[in-house]
């Protein structure tokens, strides 16, 4: 990892779901989830995920991803092709298409 953080191999994949339970949970194109189970925001948004404020997160449908990075300390930042910023800090997850970890 470097002091920016560590590149994870998302760019360019669309949203194609955004499911709401405890968590939210973006699945992209090939299967891979990201999964926020913990408050987050998007853009200056918040999201809380256990409450099921999410709203902001739907309008992520069909948008694809510029680049996603954790960054030292576990921070989780992807960007998006509309210009819009998911950031959690923590409670997230990067799987691919088997649930094993992209991170």
């Amino acid at each position: 990892m470097d002091r920016a953080g560590r590149r994870l191999p998302v760019t360019g994949l669309a949203v194609r779901q955004v499911q709401v339970d405890a968590h939210l949970t973006l699945v992209l194109d090939t299967g891979v989830r990201i999964t926020v189970t913990a408050p987050a925001t998007l853009g200056t948004a918040p999201l809380d995920p256990a409450t099921q404020q999410v709203a902001p997160a739907l309008a992520l449908f069909g948008t694809e991803t510029d680049a996603a990075v954790v960054h030292p300390g576990g921070r989780l930042v992807v960007e998006f092709a509309d210009g819009s910023r998911l950031t959690a800090t923590e409670g997230w997850s990067v799987t691919d298409e088997h649930g094993d970890p992209l991170t």
